[in-house]
């Protein structure tokens, strides 16, 4: 039977981990770091049939959708900094994903 600690040594620093943890919805860092790991794990352990098809069935939809994702020019790019600002600040009004995934349930 194996330990249930396992001490390792970040290449990020762990102040700024914690500033992450905290920022986010976390209650501490471990939960951070354990959730992280676990959806690298997830990600690593899809078949990669699967990976291939859902590659597959994205670019289908983006040619279908006529969608095309590029880099923004420096002039969209400040727009899109400034809209980011705004809506930290509190100056633009926002929706959570949460309340917005409520509201779409009772419809």
């Amino acid at each position: 039977m194996g330990t249930k600690t396992v001490t390792f040594r970040p290449v990020i620093d762990t102040q700024a981990l914690r500033k992450i943890a905290k920022e986010t919805h976390y209650g501490d860092l471990t939960e951070f770091i354990n959730d992280a790991i676990k959806e690298k794990v997830e990600k690593e352990a899809v078949d990669p049939k699967v990976r291939k098809f859902i590659s597959q069935v994205s670019a289908a939809a983006f040619e279908y959708m006529g969608w095309k994702f590029s880099k923004p020019s420096p002039r969209e790019a400040a727009e899109i900094r400034r809209g980011v600002a705004e809506m930290k600040s509190g100056r633009a009004k926002t929706v959570s994903s949460q309340d917005l995934i409520k509201h779409l349930k009772k419809l």
